[in-house]
């Protein structure tokens, strides 16, 4: 069932990001619960296979594995193939991973950002790099995989495609 709900969902995602959520289940949620059939896997057990996860300190991983899982039960709802979800409100008795926040740039801040990057004592290709995530507001990965047939240097204009982008939204152009 899992497997098929992958494969139902991966058009709307990366071959990454497939590759990882099937990853995730196989390794995490199979062990203990990959061979029973999805109607008979109970709350506590499916609770059972999550604490595991929690066990090893892997919070987020426990977190993302009952999230899927529940998106599973859902589609085998959905399906025909099951009545209930076993993860409904299952979230309430995991334990929350921390939540770390990037720095923030206060307001005014900005011109403060720029004078820290000039002064920056790294490589001149890293300091190029924050200078224009600076300006253009892309995220790392968008940099990093930029390729020279998206940059125009006469309309001075950088059109990242959707296939690049977190959310896959047409091409994004920065100025």
């Amino acid at each position: 069932m899992a497997r098929e709900w992958v494969e139902n969902r991966s058009n709307d995602w990366t071959a990454g990001h497939k590759a990882l959520t099937l990853r995730t289940l196989v390794q995490d949620a199979f062990p203990s619960l990959g061979s029973r059939p999805i109607a008979e896997i109970s709350s506590s057990e499916l609770l059972a296979a999550v604490r595991t996860i929690e066990k090893r300190g892997a919070l987020e991983i426990a977190s993302r594995v009952l999230q899927r899982c529940s998106a599973v039960f859902r589609y085998a709802i959905a399906t025909d193939r099951c009545k209930k979800n076993p993860a409904f409100k299952m979230s309430e008795a995991l334990k929350s991973p921390v939540r770390t926040h990037y720095n923030t740039i206060e307001k005014g801040g900005f011109p403060q950002l720029l004078r820290d990057i000039d002064t920056y004592q790294g490589t001149l290709t890293t300091t190029y790099a924050l200078q224009l995530m600076a300006l253009t507001f892309t995220r790392t990965g968008e940099l990093i995989e930029a390729e020279w047939k998206e940059i125009d240097l006469d309309r001075a204009e950088w059109l990242i495609p959707a296939e690049r982008m977190k959310m896959r939204r047409p091409p994004h152009a920065t100025y």
